[in-house]
């Protein structure tokens, strides 16, 4: 998801907040104040809500920006039958290391 849908989303049905995890972290006064800001333009949205999406929303396109690197290894055939190997850069470790801290 990117924010432009985010948005969208906003608009058409606020979501109630998600289960999850508590945390606690410092933020800028000007960032909390767009947080607030945006909390009051969707008024069904607490600042805890649009906090989350925000951030599932820039860990999203965190990894979809993460670059492609390939390595050596085959790991499969495209639909052209042109090999495609094996990503050797942050995405698998990234994603390694997700379902590690998912699990605890």
């Amino acid at each position: 998801m990117n924010i432009k849908q985010l948005i969208t989303q906003w608009d058409s049905m606020p979501k109630m907040d998600a289960e999850g995890v508590d945390v606690c972290f410092k933020i800028s006064r000007q960032n909390m104040a767009s947080i607030e800001a945006i909390s009051e333009l969707y008024p069904g949205l607490s600042t805890e809500t649009v906090i989350s999406q925000l951030l599932a929303t820039a860990l999203s396109s965190y990894q979809e920006a993460l670059p492609y690197v390939p390595g050596e290894k085959v790991v499969a055939e495209d639909e052209l039958g042109d090999p495609i190997f094996e990503d050797v850069g942050l995405t698998p470790r990234y994603l390694e290391l997700v379902r590690k801290h998912a699990q605890l």
